[in-house]
């Protein structure tokens, strides 16, 4: 089966799911109306959390897999020493607004990320 063949055949069924599931929490909010609170909390326990997360879980992978690739991901993390800087820029105007930006540098000077926050929002 094609890869985009795969893709629509679990959206459908994903789409289905929630229908599904839709339907059973309107049928819930009745009993409750009603009173009857113990067979929403029975009806409310017949859905699977696990049928959707499933599906988009292979979604995910059809969307991330390239041939030819591995499709395992290799995460790697350490703690590195860098240059963090805050300046205040901007005059303070609509198209140059006060901001402080905050920058991160290796030690030999190259940016490495920059973001921007300004002053006025939290």
């Amino acid at each position: 089966m094609k890869k985009a063949d795969r893709k629509a055949e679990l959206l459908k069924k994903l789409q289905k799911e929630l229908d599904r599931r839709t339907q059973v929490e309107k049928e819930a909010v009745k009993l409750i109306s009603n009173g009857e609170c113990e067979k929403a909390c029975e009806l409310l326990n017949t859905l699977d959390d696990n049928v959707v997360k499933d599906i988009e879980q292979e979604l995910d992978r059809l969307n991330t897999d390239v041939e030819g690739e591995c499709k395992e991901k290799t995460m790697s993390a350490e703690i590195i020493e860098v240059v963090r800087t805050e300046t205040r820029e901007g005059v303070g105007t609509e198209k140059d607004p006060v901001r402080i930006v905050i920058r991160y540098w290796e030690k030999n000077g190259e940016l490495i990320a920059e973001k921007e926050k300004d002053m006025l929002s939290d």
